[in-house]
């Protein structure tokens, strides 16, 4: 397949197979139309699968969040077609590897690209490119894929942007809370519903996140007595709060720098005197699991 073709293909929003035997410069010309259509205004994203924990469902889904996040600073570039003006293009390398998984992993993850090819106008996600050799044009998750082909309500989509702020791990988990989970809940036209949705993030997804592996470390590291100043720092100016807060003191910039490392907050790239909460899951997670551990005399009632 030569690049001009496959360009096309993608200038029109097809979801396209590029396949050849090894070492055939299948990856020489994914990086030249990568190139191109940078230089067009496209963003693209670039995963392998190679690297990705096959063993189950739910560390499928964690690895490939872990993935976009070396690769793209937002997951919700592509989720969420309201939270960005320009087109993205997905570029999936190593494709054969859901062969060596099982079929629910192939199941999840072809039902989840499926879902997005047919509801493109909720997303920005314009389209997929699967890269491997000749065996790709085979791969299907047989009769799964179809029985997990859901509709997602668009506030949904809404609520997990506003939850995670992009956030690429958070997005790919609650991806996956979604098809492990709530499945099962759909209704009679295999729609989630809202309602469903809510309910279940008030009783289980903030326990998901913290068995989050990063988050577990966070929660671990914040709760240390060293990170006491920082973490009253986030009690007074930060927690509830989701605009942004001038930082203008040394000493308590040093603590925002610290909290933007460890992931509790993001920083204003243009003004770099700006910090806010990273996500409204992290904040929630911060009030349940830190504050409490770290200031003991503070009642629940006054931080949840």
């Amino acid at each position: 397949m030569e690049s001009v073709p496959l360009l096309d293909k993608i200038w029109r929003g097809e979801f396209v197979v590029l396949y050849g035997a090894r070492a055939s410069g299948k990856s020489t010309r994914m990086m030249q139309v990568m190139a191109q259509l940078t230089r067009e205004g496209f963003i693209c994203i670039y995963v392998t699968l190679e690297l990705i924990n096959i063993k189950s469902v739910e560390s499928f889904w964690i690895s490939l969040g872990l993935s976009f996040e070396t690769s793209i600073k937002s997951f919700a570039k592509f989720f969420g077609k309201n939270n960005c003006e320009k087109k993205v293009v997905l570029f999936v390398d190593e494709y054969d590897r859901l062969y060596d998984a099982d079929d629910d992993i192939r199941a999840s993850f072809l039902g989840a690209i499926h879902d997005i090819k047919n509801a493109k106008d909720d997303y920005s996600l314009w389209s997929c490119v699967a890269i491997g050799p000749f065996s790709i044009l085979h791969l299907s998750s047989n009769r799964k894929t179809l029985q997990m082909t859901i509709t997602i309500d668009p506030a949904i989509v809404e609520d997990i942007y506003t939850r995670t702020n992009g956030h690429v791990g958070l997005v790919c988990l609650c991806g996956k809370e979604i098809h492990v989970y709530l499945i099962r809940k759909l209704d009679g036209r295999r729609r989630l519903d809202f309602l469903t949705w809510l309910d279940y993030t008030i009783n289980s997804l903030q326990e998901a996140v913290l068995d989050y592996p990063t988050f577990r470390q966070m929660v671990h590291t914040l709760t240390k007595d060293k990170a006491r100043q920082a973490m009253q720092l986030v009690r007074s100016a930060f927690v509830g709060f989701f605009d942004l807060v001038q930082i203008v003191n040394n000493e308590e910039r040093n603590l925002a720098e610290f909290l933007t490392t460890e992931g509790v907050l993001i920083r204003d790239e243009e003004t770099k005197d700006g910090f806010k909460m990273s996500s409204v899951l992290v904040d929630e997670l911060v009030r349940r699991k830190v504050i409490p551990e770290l200031f003991k005399s503070i009642p629940n009632s006054c931080i949840s």
